[in-house]
């Protein structure tokens, strides 16, 4: 039964294919889950019109609320959604996605992903639990997180293009500096498409912002300003030295 379900369903939508494939008894699922008192509001980044990304966040309703918001108009969003998405046009959504958030609210939270190319899942990325530290040297985080409305509201008047380099590095930091509690959820519930990844990864507008961004973090979270940002990895991995002098 639950094949003929899945195999109807395919044939009305191309979307599902990418089910079928990976989560194939996810739909008969979804039908017997209780929706969950949760709504994201998801920001598209990119004018490709990827009608799998569109796709991938309207079948989350099977679970929660979403809204789909143009990033043009960001600052003068007024977000009713318990949670704020950014997210690339040509990346996917795992079909689980919803099922995997908690009920129990969060300033921050994040996930495993992996990246799809020609239609294949491949180098998943299985991160670790919050650590300040280990960010200020490495954007572990990349691009599977979710950001409260109440931090969303703070930081959107600031928002700019160099807030999406390094895979949101910067953006990341800024939300962070005004969470309070943070959330990982060890499942894979973002899927990156590879073009998109390999132009961001190493992709810099502006060092100095992000630089001015990760010193207040460090603030923040070690007391210390940063003496020093050296670069292990171009762009990507940084020693960092800090500023231990008592003024």
């Amino acid at each position: 039964e639950n094949k003929e379900v899945i195999e109807e369903i395919v044939k009305k939508d191309k979307y599902l294919l990418f089910i079928k494939n990976y989560e194939p008894g996810i739909i008969s699922y979804l039908k017997l889950k209780k929706k969950k008192s949760i709504s994201v509001g998801f920001i598209i980044l990119g004018n490709k019109n990827n009608e799998r990304t569109y796709k991938s966040i309207e079948f989350q309703k099977e679970v929660i609320d979403v809204n789909i918001y143009n990033f043009k108009d960001v600052r003068n969003l007024k977000i009713k959604d318990d949670y704020v998405m950014f997210i690339n046009e040509g990346d996917l959504l795992s079909p689980v996605f919803g099922i995997y958030l908690p009920e129990e609210k969060y300033d921050f939270i994040y996930f495993n992903e992996d990246v799809i190319e020609e239609g294949k899942r491949k180098a998943p990325f299985f991160k670790v639990d919050f650590s300040p530290n280990t960010l200020l040297s490495y954007n572990y985080i990349k691009n599977g997180f979710l950001i409260s409305k109440e931090v969303f509201d703070k930081i959107k008047n600031s928002i700019n293009e160099n807030d999406f380099q390094l895979l949101k590095y910067p953006l990341i930091i800024k939300s962070l500096l005004f969470s309070e509690s943070v959330k990982f959820i060890d499942k894979i519930l973002y899927h990156n498409d590879i073009e998109n990844f390999e132009e961001n990864i190493n992709l810099v507008k502006d060092k100095e912002y992000l630089f001015d961004v990760l010193n207040s973090f460090s603030e923040k979270y070690t007391g210390y300003k940063v003496k020093s940002f050296e670069e292990v990895i171009k762009n990507r991995i940084f020693n960092v030295r800090y500023n231990i002098e008592k003024e």
